[in-house]
Formats: C-alpha cells, structure tokens, sequence
C-alpha cells in the first residue's frame, strides 16, 4: 500500500528500507505525509539548524558554558525539527557529546551508543570526522566512569580517522589527561603538546590554557618543579593582569600549593591559599592548608583549618575524612595510628586520586619510622616511589 500510495515500485521502497538507495527529500516527504509524519526539507531551515549544531559542538570545543547553554535552549525547543528531518544523526551525535562532557555515564548513553553504531556506523553513514568525533565521546564517558583502559582504546580509535579541526585537537587534550591519570607521564606529555599545537592554530585560548595546566601538573607529578612552578606563575600573571575568570585563577593556585607541598614548602603553600577570599576556597584548599599546619607543628592553627571547614564542607566526605584523620593522629597514641591509617589506606587503594594515596603513603611512613617498624615503612616508601615515578 505504501508503495501504490507514492507511486513507487515494491522494490525501490524495498532498497530504501534497507538504504541501499539514497532518498531525496521530497520523495521522503511524500512518503512521510502519507505515514502521518511530519517531515522537515526546507533548504533555508536544514541550513540554519545545521549551522546551530556546529556551533553548539564548537562551543563545548571551546568550553564557553554560556554560550553552550544558549544554544541549547533553542536546540530543545526546535528538537521536533531535528528528529524530523535528515539533521537527526547530527542531532543526535552532538547530543551524546554534551552529555559525555557533562560526565554523564547512565543509560541514556547507552541507548544511543547502540542507536549509533546499529543506525549510522554500521550502515556507513558517518564520515571521517563525525567518527572522530564519536569515538572521542565514548571515550569520555569511559574516563566519567574511570575505566581508563576502554577511555585510551576509543580515544586512539578517533585519532586514526586522521586530523579534523576542532575534533583532533580536543581527542588529543582528553588522551592526554587520562594518560595523565594513569601517570604514564610520556605519552600524556606527547599528547598535550600535540593538543596546544592545534588549539593554538585554532585561537582555542581557554583550551590552551587548560593545556599549559595538564603540562605544568604532569611537570610537577615528575618532580620538574621549577617548569611547573613557572607555568602556574606565567598562566596567573597573564590572567590577573586581565581580571578575568577569577574560578580559572582560584583552581591554578590550588594546584601551586600542592606543588609546594611536594616540596615540603609549607609556609609558601599555606601563603598562596590564603591569597583567596572564603568564597574562592574550595574543598582541597582546606585540606591543604590543615596538612601544612600539621607539618609545621602549628597544630592550633589546624584545628581551626578544620573547624571551619566542618562549617562549610561538611558534606563533601573524602576530604572530610582525611581532616578527620589528621585531628585523629595528633591526638592519639602511636599504637592505634598506624591500624588506623592502614584500614583507610586499604579502603582507597584503588582510587585514582593520587593526591590522596600519598597523603596516606607518607603518613604511615612517617609512624612506622617513629614505632621502629622498619620494614613495614621500607615497603610503603617502594609503595609511594612507584606511585610518584
């Protein structure tokens, strides 16, 4: 019936269904009209829905929020358009890009991975860079969920479809972040020059700028201090000068008094956080900030480090927990720190925050050393030299 309604042979709507015949628009909408459904074809509208698309896709590109959520909310309101009409496959790949950079791991993502790859992948329908694109997605919402093996697989994966602006760039920022992670520090490095190379060919600046961040944090993870203590200074100095993006300022010094901690330059680290107001505190800072009162042996001025934050963060329990043990340790006997520290060691064995193992790693060094227990501090300095090489 579909076929004598549209004047068209059984076999030739047959090809169509199983797209081995390319459908023009008109032919499309006709057959639509006749199932009830509505169909968009209007050259001008395609056009300036398109170009709507790209630019939402650049906007995460080059991480402007607002601008993104502009976009977005007229994306949603004409989302009847997209699903009716040949932009539908851009639609929905764009779509499962922003919620693969907005950590988004559920299943949604899994719905319309499968919808991808049995609709547009296996029918060929994407080209090269729109399977760059795709694969450079997936792999970010293996990295939301820290499988970092499947996360390089796919990123690899996308950089095989060769070099696409805006998609190369940023596939190489997320491989280098997540080789990071995993502190193969080589490649990460590799992959981050690769990533500044073209997002400065791009006039991407905040996406530079987080590079030139991933390069100093990968300097500092291989105890170049000096590199990454110069890139932190440059990168404040140039944004202070402008008065822009306070958050971007706020975050970098967070990352230069953790450098400073690894120094041991505790009276520098507890200077640059305290440069912030109370409002640009995050809760990092009042870890770092207690964890240099402690080694200084202020031990009053830590107390309230933790007092206060107990005002204010309360409900972010990682770092609570690592305050709460440092209260723990300057007030117990020796005997029960060491257990204590251990059953919380075990508990984050597998995280991958770095920051945190070592935090604990050196701790029980340090009580071990002071119980004699030799051995046992020799095995977590091994422990904490592979971590930190």
């Amino acid at each position: 019936n579909l076929a004598r309604t549209n004047f068209i042979s059984k076999s030739y709507l047959s090809k169509i269904k199983n797209l081995k015949h390319e459908i023009d628009n008109e032919l499309l909408f006709q057959i639509s009209n006749s199932l009830d459904l509505e169909y968009y074809y209007d050259t001008d509208l395609i056009s300036k829905n398109l170009e709507l698309l790209e630019n939402f896709y650049i906007s995460l590109v080059f991480h402007n929020p607002r601008v993104t959520e502009e976009i977005l909310q007229i994306i949603k309101k004409r989302e009847n358009i997209y699903l009716n009409s040949s932009l539908i496959f851009k639609y929905i790949l764009y779509k499962y890009v922003w919620l693969s950079i907005n950590g988004t791991s559920n299943e949604e993502t899994n719905n319309i991975e499968k919808f991808i790859e049995t609709e547009f992948i296996a029918t060929g329908y994407l080209d090269s860079h729109e399977l760059q694109i795709y694969y450079d997605a997936k792999g970010c919402i293996r990295l939301n969920s820290e499988n970092f093996d499947d996360a390089i697989l796919y990123y690899n994966k996308a950089l095989s479809f060769g070099i696409h602006k805006y998609s190369y760039s940023i596939t190489c920022y997320h491989l280098g972040k997540t080789l990071c992670l995993i502190n193969n520090l080589f490649d990460a490095m590799y992959y981050d020059n690769i990533a500044l190379e073209y997002f400065t060919k791009e006039y991407n600046i905040v996406r530079q700028l987080f590079t030139q961040v991933h390069m100093a944090n990968i300097y500092g993870k291989s105890k170049q201090f000096i590199k990454a203590e110069n890139i932190y200074k440059e990168i404040l100095l140039r944004r202070e000068n402008n008065s822009t993006d306070d958050i971007f300022c706020t975050t970098i010094k967070t990352n230069l008094s953790w450098l400073y901690i690894s120094q041991k330059r505790y009276n520098d680290a507890i200077k640059i956080i305290n440069e912030k107001t109370k409002d640009e505190l995050i809760p990092i800072d009042y870890f770092h900030l207690a964890l240099c009162y402690y080694e200084i042996k202020d031990f009053i001025a830590m107390e309230n480090t933790i007092d206060s934050a107990k005002h204010n963060i309360s409900n972010v329990n990682n770092i609570m927990k690592r305050l709460e043990l440092l209260t723990y340790v300057v007030n117990e006997d020796n005997n029960s720190i060491v257990e204590k520290i251990e059953n919380e060691y075990i508990k984050e064995r597998l995280s991958s925050d770095t920051e945190e193992k070592v935090f604990y790693l050196n701790l029980m060094i340090h009580y071990c050393e002071k119980e004699s227990k030799y051995k046992k501090a020799l095995g977590y300095l091994k422990e904490l030299y592979n971590l930190q090489n």
